[in-house]
């Protein structure tokens, strides 16, 4: 829930903002109306902590979220991009927040698993110029037991790529695609496949990705 509560808005001795309120429920999606200088600007800055208000104060979601972008293309580098956002952010109207209240570390689980080359692939199969609600909702994602020894692994990778300088060149996401390639179930001869059909990823990470499944398939 964001919550503005009467926030007033001064600059250049005009006021913007007059005490204005605000309840926006989680998952919500609104649209701001208003002629040119009727503040919709300013609000959204203060909203992202651009701004401060003179007056009044916003309250912001107190969890973690699994967030994707909406907006894509079957031609791009990837196609599903999935991100934790911080408690306290607010997000735009191109990313779509995970409404359920899962536990982080199954947030970060899943936001692993629709990060792979798999996932990607599959959501290829159907996406157009956006990754929609109803997409996601029919696209097949493994369900990994916390008990599994893949969970606390998926886990630990997500969080570890996050703060990763060239994500590609991390042996962490050769180890992350291919748990997500053997959750699903792929044969070597299928990963690999899945893998010529992002020439935009350099050849070296779709080779250390296929290596690192093969040597996990073998023991």
């Amino acid at each position: 829930m964001i919550t503005v509560n009467s926030i007033t808005v001064r600059l250049g001795g005009r006021t913007i903002l007059d005490r204005a309120s605000a309840a926006i429920p989680p998952g919500g999606r609104v649209g701001l109306i208003g002629r040119n200088g009727a503040g919709k600007s300013t609000l959204m800055k203060v909203l992202v902590g651009q701004l401060d208000p003179d007056e009044g104060s916003v309250e912001m979601p107190r969890r973690t979220r699994l967030a994707y972008r909406d907006v894509a293309s079957a031609t791009n580098r990837l196609t599903l991009i999935a991100a934790m956002v911080p408690a306290g952010a607010v997000t735009t109207h191109t990313l779509f927040c995970l409404k359920t209240e899962l536990p982080v570390a199954q947030q970060q689980v899943l936001c692993a698993l629709l990060n792979s080359f798999v996932a990607n692939f599959l959501i290829r199969l159907r996406v157009n110029t956006h990754v929609t609600a109803s997409l996601m909702s029919r696209l097949p994602v493994p369900v990994v037991p916390p008990d599994d020894p893949r969970f606390d692994r998926l886990n630990l990778l997500s969080h570890v790529l996050t703060s990763a300088a060239d994500v590609d060149a991390a042996v962490e996401y050769a180890e992350l695609q291919a748990i997500a390639a053997s959750l699903y179930g792929l044969s070597a001869q299928e990963f690999e496949h899945v893998l010529r059909t992002f020439p935009l990823i350099p050849q070296a990470t779709r080779l250390a990705a296929y290596a690192r499944f093969l040597r996990d398939q073998s023991g």
